[in-house]
Formats: structure tokens, sequence, C-alpha cells
């Protein structure tokens, strides 16, 4: 239940999501993809080259779904699928050129948003938002277990 002191805390990180969804949105549209490989390029920014059924389980998608999404990445020159040289089976995704420029210029882009906050205040703010982060991690993982 959300108290009345959580209200406005809450409200105010829905609005965080909901503009965190508007910007994936734009930069989909911008990169000429869908907001599922804008997810698989974030996660491959964050994560780096894994396998790709690494990205699927990373993703929460079929492997079908993966492959698929990658074919999308590969054509639009954002990601590349390279052999795993320990597995030769296997194939690793990684960043291409392209999704790597898309991805560093989203970070200066993003990097904006700070702007408005006082510099002394960014450590805290680092903090309070990394204990967040967590939080919803929690909340998701209870949610999946319910």
């Amino acid at each position: 239940m959300v108290t009345r002191e959580h209200a406005e805390p809450v409200d105010a990180l829905r609005n965080l999501l909901r503009a965190g969804q508007n910007y994936r949105q734009v930069l989909a549209a911008a990169a000429g993809v869908g907001v599922t490989e804008t997810h698989a390029l974030t996660t491959l920014q964050v994560l780096g080259r894994q396998s790709q059924t690494a990205l699927a389980a990373n993703l929460g998608l079929t492997p079908a779904a993966t492959t698929s999404v990658v074919d999308r990445l590969e054509s639009a020159g954002l990601a590349r699928r390279t052999e795993d040289p320990a597995d030769r089976r296997r194939w690793m995704i990684e960043l291409d050129d392209r999704g790597r420029r898309i991805l560093a210029d989203s970070r200066r882009r993003m990097a904006t948003a700070f702007d408005a906050v006082p510099r002394s205040e960014w450590a805290e703010l680092t903090r309070l938002l990394d204990v967040i982060a967590g939080g919803l991690d929690q909340a998701a993982e209870q949610l999946g277990n319910s």
C-alpha cells in the first residue's frame, strides 16, 4: 500500500520513468529501430559483448525473438554477430561502430539533464538513484516470484 508519505516520491519516480520511456522512443526513432532494439543496445553497452543466449536472458526474450532483434540491429549497422572463438557454435553479440556512436551521443544528451541540478548535489543524487534502482530491482524480483 502506498502511504501518503510515499505518494509524492512515487509520483516523481513515475514521472522519471515516463520521461525515460519517452527518451527511449525518440532514440529508437532517431536510430531507425524499435524500442526493444534500443533496450538491447543499452544492455550491450552496460554489460558488454555477450552470447546471444545471454542477451536473450538479459532482455527477457525468447531466443527466437532475440534472433530477430539482433537481425534488425545488424541491418541498421548498430551491432554485429561474431563467432565465439571458444565455441564456434555460439554467436557473440557486440556493438558496432554506429551503435557506439549513437550511444555515446545519447549519453552526452542525457548528461545535460543534470545541468539543472547543482554540481554539489550530484554525489548524493547518484547515491539516491542507485538506492532507488536497487529497490526497483528488488520489487521486480518480488513481483516475478509472486
